[in-house]
C-alpha cells in the first residue's frame, strides 16, 4: 500500500504549475499525433539535406578535392545549422 505522500506506480503525476510534462506523458496522451502533412514535410527536409550533402561530396570528387576536409566541413555545417535552428525555435 502506498503512503499518502507518494503516488502509486503506473500513474503519471500531473505536472505542477509552471512545469512542463515529460516525454512519458507526451507519449501517453490520448490526443492526435502529428498530421500526415507534417510527416511528409519532415521526410522532404531529410531528403533535401541528403541531396545537399551528396551534392557537396560529389562536387568535391569531381574537383579532385580530398574527402577528409570536405567531410569535416559538411559535419561542421550540419552542427552550425542545428545550432541556428535550436536558437531560432522558441519554447
Amino acid at each position: 500500500m502506498a503512503r499518502k505522500d507518494e503516488e502509486p506506480k503506473g500513474r503519471p503525476t500531473p505536472p505542477q504549475k509552471g512545469e512542463r510534462p515529460g516525454i512519458e506523458e507526451a507519449f501517453r496522451s490520448s490526443g492526435e499525433g502529428p498530421s500526415a502533412a507534417a510527416g511528409f514535410a519532415t521526410a522532404g527536409v531529410f531528403v533535401l539535406i541528403a541531396l545537399a550533402i551528396g551534392g557537396v561530396v560529389w562536387g568535391a570528387a569531381q574537383l579532385d578535392i580530398p574527402m577528409f576536409p570536405v567531410v569535416l566541413v559538411v559535419i561542421a555545417a550540419l552542427f552550425g545549422a542545428f545550432t541556428l535552428l535550436q536558437r531560432s525555435v522558441k519554447d
